[in-house]
């Protein structure tokens, strides 16, 4: 795994700062790569499960590559690959401050903006980046997995927790549990709506198909009526249009796998419109992901009245 991670991430950074990550980088913990104007590359790395009688703070590292300085040529031919040399081709992605590289590893952008013609805001300046590893763990809903199912029935699921914690590798491998039917649960049609590109950066399982690069509240409509899935499936969800969308997909039959922002369900229902979606029609399971300083992640699983069952 830590080959195809590095050679999904290094080509897209100019060689010397390549070389500088590669021979300092532990790629099977590496969690984030920031390279900031000016300054030496950031390299924050989290703990493995193995690792989790370990003493806090004992495996948390945040380590700066002194040895090389991110100059404004290293930062412009970073932009340059990313954006496959056509910053026009990625307007969408950039109006939201990051790119997603194949792997499904999302870099987010800074710096100053501008506005184009028609008002169109763009990235006229880059300070820096923001490399977030996505990890494959495959097997990591495989302790918790049976109480989002009644029986053989599953169960309407929102997976919560604050970026970077491991909603989206949680919730690939819920969409393979369920579309392969393991962890005794019968194999099931799912349909992914992968808005920016994240989701399905590796197989998802027999039952699923995905949509790319469409809006969530549009391509879950779509979705629901050409294809027919008995699970609906999309990442980060909060909108006026994706919660209309979620009521309609709840009243055609179909169950809804969800992920959300917010540091626990609490957090959800304060919000203004999918707080009160969840208020008035609340899912039946909440998956709530926690990470210490380590890095090492805690998963709590509520009912649909948000008492502790797992």
């Amino acid at each position: 795994m830590s080959a195809k991670l590095s050679e999904q991430i290094l080509p897209f950074l100019p060689g010397q700062l390549a070389r500088a990550i590669n021979q300092a980088a532990a790629w099977d913990r590496l969690e984030e790569i920031r390279i900031r104007h000016n300054k030496p590359v950031q390299l924050i790395s989290g703990c493995l499960d193995k690792d989790k009688q370990s003493k806090p703070g004992s495996l948390k590292t945040d380590t700066f590559l002194t040895n090389v300085i991110v100059t404004d040529e290293m930062l412009r031919i970073i932009f340059q690959k990313i954006s496959n040399y056509s910053t026009y081709a990625y307007k969408e992605e950039l109006r939201e401050g990051y790119i997603t590289l194949p792997g499904g590893h999302r870099v987010g952008i800074c710096g100053r903006m501008g506005y184009g013609d028609g008002g169109n805001r763009r990235v006229r300046e880059v300070h820096s980046f923001n490399i977030r590893v996505a990890h494959a763990r495959p097997g990591c809903s495989d302790s918790f997995f049976e109480k989002l199912r009644k029986g053989e029935e599953l169960m309407d699921t929102l997976i919560i927790s604050p970026p970077g914690y491991g909603k989206t590798t949680f919730l690939r491998d819920i969409i393979i549990h369920i579309s392969d039917g393991l962890s005794g649960c019968r194999g099931r049609k799912i349909s992914v709506i992968d808005e920016r590109g994240e989701i399905g950066c590796t197989d998802l399982g027999l039952r699923t198909d995905t949509l790319s690069f469409c809006s969530k509240a549009e391509g879950m409509v779509m979705m629901l009526r050409a294809m027919g899935p008995e699970v609906m499936a999309a990442d980060e969800v909060g909108s006026r249009e994706d919660v209309d969308a979620m009521r309609l997909i709840r009243s055609s039959g179909c169950r809804l796998l969800m992920t959300a922002h917010g540091k626990n369900a609490d957090d959800v229902l304060k919000r203004p419109i999918l707080g009160r979606y969840l208020k008035e029609d609340p899912f039946d399971r909440y998956v709530v992901i926690d990470k210490d300083q380590n890095g090492k992640r805690t998963v709590i699983v509520l009912d649909g009245q948000r008492n502790t069952i797992w």
